[in-house]
């Protein structure tokens, strides 16, 4: 009977060892799980911020702004427009100023038109 007993007594520390292995187990794996999440968690916040910041820098930079490329005199003309010291009335009459010196059509205004345009202002 106490070899029965002894027996038993064995069998039941040997189970709950066990039994502790395993509950030990499972919670380093919960642990790890945990972080893992922690980390998936700060990993997709990262990189939604990041998106999200990438689209408002975008939409940001794109107001108001023209659609190309514009040279320094284009900029200044659309600094001074946004400042209010010149409206487009005044971009209009420098435009047909402009026009009526640049006689040849080149897209410049050369010395040469600016002579033309004084000889023919002397003309008449």
């Amino acid at each position: 009977m106490a070899l029965v007993g002894l027996v038993l007594c064995n069998a039941a520390d040997y189970l709950v060892e066990k039994q502790q292995i395993l509950v030990f187990k499972a919670l380093r794996f919960h642990e790890q799980e945990i972080k893992t999440y922690k980390v998936r968690y700060k990993l997709l916040l990262t990189g939604g911020l990041l998106l999200l910041l990438m689209i408002v820098g975008t939409i940001f930079l794109s107001i108001g702004l023209p659609a190309s490329d514009f040279s320094a005199p284009e900029f200044i003309i659309y600094k001074l427009k946004e400042m209010g010291k010149i409206s487009q009335e005044d971009i209009a009459l420098v435009l047909r100023e402009f026009g009526d010196l640049h006689v040849d059509q080149t897209g410049t205004l050369s010395a040469s038109d600016i002579k033309l345009a004084q000889s023919s202002l002397e003309e008449n």
